[in-house]
């Protein structure tokens, strides 16, 4: 199903990629890593990867499980809505 993605030469993606990817904000990969998900990461010093193979075969369970994940909303408040006057 992700075979584009696991196909990238390089063998660990950053938040970024995850985020351009499977359209998953870095507020919600953070707040899932902070909360114990079992999403595959790894923490060098300041820098968060993800293994490419393992993020996509991660990502496959859920779909075919319909596992449901949290929903996290952005934490800078850009999903709220305005109120109006």
């Amino acid at each position: 199903m992700f075979e584009d993605f696991r196909n990238i030469k390089k063998p660990f993606a950053d938040p970024d990629e995850i985020e351009k990817y499977f359209e998953i904000p870095k507020s919600t990969q953070k707040a899932w890593r902070n909360e114990g998900i079992d999403i595959p990461f790894f923490r060098v010093k300041d820098t968060i990867k993800y293994p490419r193979a393992l993020i996509a075969d991660w990502f496959e369970k859920q779909i075919k499980n319909k596992t449901a994940l949290k929903v996290v909303t952005d934490q800078t408040g850009s999903n709220r809505k305005q109120s109006q006057k």
